[in-house]
């Protein structure tokens, strides 16, 4: 570590204090800083809206006064009551120079028309302007606008009404002029006496409206208007505008992160509402627009970074002057604090240098202060510890030497005992096979007795030092309780019949309907621990109980109480919790250590059951017996009483083409394999002669099966040789003593520790052959859809099953009687759970065409190719739910 000087802590310190306190102040000042600026914003935004909302007013109050004008005009009275005569036209002429006049005096207006109501709409006087002039427009070029929304909506005014249209873009025998125009027309019905003469039509364009209203919003602002529908009138993008002429859908909740109805509702109960939405700032203003059914609202707003940019460029300029002044502070600290510390750096040396040195210090201080006391107190602590570090340093050693001796005996000890255990547990699952009679059976049932025993007490062994390592982990999975309650009771019934004590099992019936998330290995361990010393310190002729008892139970969990009750000598109550605590107990057989009488089994038995979050539990009376007991709360599920059955030989056919070969140099444990694959696989090839290693083709074989050691050699040795006999995509199982996993190979597949039982060698490379020629259902679609729940993902899974099981015996009976359309119509259900689990192999087959009936072979390959891989996709899938 480098050395740090009391002066170089000290200064730190005190920068670091008076970077502390600049820092807060700075944070305040500089929040509350921008909180007024952003008020103030706020009280601009919606001051500015203000003005908006006033121009746009004033606007169309102009437009209001011109068409009264208009309507109440002299020259359009003087013409009404000159149409039949013969001064029509002269009074017609005035009447359209008047409404040349008016547009030239108006440049927002587009166009004035008098229409009248007879004649479908037909036009009078149309005046106009174009980029150019203004004009009146020829009658042969004059139109019928009867259809018009802005007529037929007109002529049912009253008299001296007034017509307001929505805002829209300008048009032209119904498409939109370029440029587009925003648009408003404004109306009022033209009556001659007591009669409808027609109407009268200002086409006003809206453009310089817009910008000037846009100038009044201000430079830092940009503002947005829109209708009650949340099309954008008004928008810095032109794209957004407009959207309903061109048939998109509004743009307004993209904008400001809430729906129209959500922003009217909010405004209406509280006007001037300010919206922040994506660090943008608003202000909101209805403008009164005078048309039923139709309203306007102005957003006028800003960045926050907008609004603050000058903020941020004075906020740097004073961080920059107080780091500046810190620095400053600091230079200024160290240069004192060093001239004050000058004093220590000799005893600081020293004492630094001490750890590498161990030699007694002599420090030249003579100093009648701490300073001198610190120096004095040093040399005496200082030849102590020399003196107590030489003899650590040789105790150490002895204890790290005995520490790698004892890890080196128990996993030598492991891989020895389990090789031996490996062979009984193989014979005797061999002779189990060749049909035993009743008298040979008994024989056998010892023979696995004493081989599981034995095995349990390798495993304790191993336990202890791996729970004094903390590495034992919980590794929990479905099973059926009750089942391992009774296989329990089965391994224990010799030992117990051989002192003449009962050994009965009680469970709930209500268990049978269940199963449990737990590790079972271990629960085993646990169990089988505690009936074994029930066993042990029982009299001949008693009686000791495993039982199972629900606590509580729910839908998807329960918790179970496991005990196991003796009628034996029992323990005294002072005695009780020294178990508990892994001490020990006294019984009559004496004082009863770890090692003795009760063994290694009840310490791990408590300890495994710290890692269930449970505790053991005793009653016991002298004389009388005892009751050990645990809860253990767990996830549980019904029971899937059709998962449960046999599938038959759905794997009859996965192995049928597999070449195998084995590497073992014990002729039992080859005779074993042999018994396992015998009749399953293409090839098995066994080798037990290192030599034969070499002599073999390359690339012969889809998998292999070797020990770790192989003629006392280890596997590394013979890694080259190995690799190249395996096809590509082979892969390789690796047997061994040891828990340790094997790093020799980075193909390996899966390793087995001895001594292996058959039916899992066999249940795993059936797995995984079959996953590598027909893939493996992936059911990570499945879970998602129920939003992760595993609970329901479960539940959904097993229903999955038993749907695929009817439909397997459906396709089964289809081939059989050549049922095509029978086939067909399970096929097109099927696929869509065939594709949600990403089985595309499968669904190839599904889609072949259906074999002929007169090649019966065809049909013979293609029922069991879909029956074998439909099997198996139905056993995986048990298997993981």
């Amino acid at each position: 570590m480098k050395y740090l000087s009391l002066a170089t802590k000290n200064a730190i310190v005190y920068f670091l204090l008076a970077m502390t306190g600049l820092a807060t102040l700075g944070y305040l000042l500089f929040k509350n800083s921008a909180a007024e600026i952003i008020h103030s914003s706020e009280q601009q935004v919606k001051h500015a809206g203000d003005l908006v909302a006033l121009k746009f007013n004033a606007f169309l109050q102009d437009v209001r006064r011109d068409i009264t004008y208009l309507v109440q005009s002299p020259y359009l009275r003087d013409y009404l009551n000159s149409i039949n005569s013969a001064q029509a036209d002269a009074k017609k002429e005035l009447l359209a120079n008047e409404y040349l006049a008016l547009l030239n005096s108006k440049p927002d207006y587009s166009q004035i028309r008098l229409i009248q109501a007879a004649n479908n709409g037909k036009e009078i006087i149309r005046a106009e302007r174009n980029s150019m002039a203004t004009f009146l427009v020829p009658a042969d070029s004059l139109q019928e606008k009867g259809q018009r929304n802005y007529f037929l909506e007109t002529i049912l005014l009253p008299e001296d009404s007034i017509y307001f249209s929505a805002i829209d873009l300008n048009k032209e025998f119904g498409q939109i002029t370029a440029p587009p125009v925003p648009t408003l027309r404004t109306a009022s019905p033209v009556y001659a006496g007591n009669k409808l003469y027609g109407i009268l039509v200002i086409n006003v364009d809206l453009r310089g409206l817009f910008d000037e209203i846009n100038i009044l919003a201000g430079p830092n602002y940009h503002l947005k208007l829109f209708n009650q529908e949340g099309h954008f009138l008004i928008h810095p993008d032109q794209q957004k505008t407009f959207t309903f002429e061109y048939g998109r859908l509004p743009e307004f909740q993209n904008d400001f992160g809430i729906s129209i109805r959500e922003m009217t509702e909010k405004y209406l109960l509280n006007k001037n509402k300010i919206i922040k939405h994506q660090q943008n700032l608003y202000a909101l203003r209805i403008i009164d627009y005078p048309r039923k059914g139709y309203r306007l609202f102005a957003g006028i707003g800003s960045g926050e970074k907008e609004i603050l940019q000058s903020f941020f460029l004075w906020r740097k300029k004073s961080m920059s002057i107080t780091f500046g002044l810190s620095v400053l502070i600091f230079i200024l600290a160290f240069i004192y604090m060093r001239r004050q510390s000058k004093e220590l750096k000799d005893i600081t040396e020293t004492m630094t240098s001490f750890p590498q040195t161990i030699v007694p210090a002599k420090l030249p201080i003579t100093r009648n202060d701490e300073i001198g006391q610190l120096a004095k107190s040093f040399e005496e602590m200082s030849a102590i510890i020399s003196d107590n570090l030489l003899e650590l340093k040789k105790a150490k050693e002895i204890v790290e030497q005995a520490v790698k001796d004892k890890d080196a005996f128990l996993e030598n000890m492991s891989h020895e005992i389990r090789n031996p255990i490996h062979s009984i547990i193989g014979m005797t699952h061999l002779l189990e096979k060749n049909n035993p009679s009743r008298h040979q059976q008994a024989f056998i049932e010892s023979l696995k007795f004493n081989s599981k025993n034995l095995l349990s007490l390798v495993n304790d062994v191993l336990d202890f030092r791996k729970m004094s390592a903390g590495e034992i982990l919980i590794q929990p999975e479905w099973f059926f309780l009750p089942g391992l309650i009774t296989e329990i009771s089965k391994s224990q019934q010799f030992n117990a019949v051989s002192k003449k004590i009962k050994l009965t099992v009680e469970t709930p019936p209500e268990l049978n309907q269940c199963l449990i998330y737990s590790d079972p290995n271990r629960l085993t361990q646990i169990i089988n621990n505690l009936a074994i010393n029930a066993i042990k310190f029982t009299d001949e002729k008693g009686t000791v109980k495993i039982a199972a008892t629900i606590l509580e139970k729910a839908e998807d969990a329960i918790k179970i109480r496991l005990s196991v009750q003796d009628d034996g000598i029992g323990i005294a109550e002072d005695d009780v919790h020294k178990i508990v605590e892994r001490h020990y107990t006294k019984t009559k057989f004496g004082p009863v250590g770890m090692l003795k009488g009760a063994g290694l089994g009840l310490p791990i038995v408590v300890h495994l059951l710290e890692l269930f979050s449970s505790e053991l539990q005793i009653e016991s009376a002298v004389g009388k017996g005892s009751n050990f007991y645990f809860d253990l709360q767990t996830p549980s599920r019904q029971q899937n009483i059709t998962a449960q059955k046999d599938s038959g030989n759905i794997f009859k056919k996965i192995l049928s083409d597999v070449e195998l070969l084995v590497l073992d140099d014990d002729e039992q444990i080859l005779f074993l394999y042999e018994s396992i694959f015998k009749n399953r696989t293409k090839r098995l090839v066994k080798v037990s002669d290192t030599e034969e290693i070499h002599t073999i083709k390359r690339a012969s074989f889809d998998v292999v099966i070797t020990d770790v050691y192989f003629k006392e050699n280890n596997l590394n040795k013979f890694k080259t040789a190995i690799k190249n006999l395996i096809r590509e995509n082979g892969f390789i199982y690796v047997v061994s003593g040891s828990e340790k996993n094997i790093d020799h190979f980075v193909e390996v597949k899966r390793q087995f520790q001895k001594p292996i039982d058959p039916s899992e060698i066999l249940e795993h490379l059936t797995e995984d052959i079959a996953i590598k020629k027909y893939g493996a259902p992936n059911t990570q679609s499945i879970f998602l859809d129920y939003d992760q729940d595993a609970f329901k993902f479960e539940k959904a899974i097993r229903l999955l099953i038993d749907e695929w099981i009817k439909m397997y015996h459906q396709i089964e009976s289809a081939i059989a009687n050549h049922d095509k359309n029978k086939f067909e119509a399970i096929r097109h259900k099927l696929i869509t759970s065939v594709r949600r689990l990403q089985l595309d192999h499968f669904e190839k087959i599904l889609n072949q065409p259906f074999p002929k009936k007169e090649h019966t072979k065809a049909v013979y390959l293609f029922s069991e190719k879909v029956k074998t891989m439909m099997g198996f996709y139905i056993w995986f899938l048990k298997k993981r739910s």
